[in-house]
């Protein structure tokens, strides 16, 4: 059985869906879409930052996770932007030495679009069951911060923000 230890997240502030009209490049028609048909005004976003630190502002929010970083063995991350950045650059692996994380195996689940979190809750489950370590964990990190327009607006269709989420995965519950 497969356990959800702790849960933490990263929220950037909220800016208005005018504050981003241009960036976003929506005519009027789209923000009244957005705005009225859709209720939505604001959406998290940050200007600069990276994956790196708003994956790190949630992990450190993991109070079962201080004192307990040798027992990490994996460090998954969901990704449903096309183009991650090339070997050797990774935010998982970046994570995984900020948090102290030596003993933790670092990977990508691909190909699960939305469903990426709970498919990688579910791989670091199945994963779990072959540690010898009772109180072996995984970390998921879920979240990607949108660079470009094009990962940012999915035109008449919706926006996406910048919202991440750290989550210790155990066994046993």
């Amino acid at each position: 059985m497969t356990s959800l230890i702790e849960v933490s997240t990263h929220l950037p502030a909220q800016v208005t869906l005018g504050e981003r009209q241009q960036d976003l490049g929506l005519s009027e028609k789209l923000m009244r879409r957005y705005t009225r048909g859709f209720g939505m005004s604001e959406i998290v976003w940050e200007r600069g930052g990276s994956d790196t630190e708003n994956l790190m502002a949630a992990v450190e929010k993991l109070t079962r996770l201080r004192g307990g970083e040798e027992h990490v063995r994996l460090a998954l991350r969901p990704v449903t932007i096309r183009f991650p950045p090339p070997y050797p650059r990774s935010a998982v692996r970046a994570v995984c030495e900020a948090a102290g994380l030596r003993n933790a195996r670092a990977f990508t689940v691909t190909e699960q679009a939305c469903a990426g979190g709970i498919g990688a809750v579910d791989v670091a489950a199945a994963l779990l069951e072959g540690e010898s370590d009772p109180e072996a964990m995984a970390l998921v990190l879920m979240g990607e911060k949108a660079q470009t327009r094009v990962q940012q607006n999915f035109p008449a269709m919706g926006l996406t923000g910048e919202g991440v989420a750290a989550v210790l995965v155990g066994r046993g519950g």
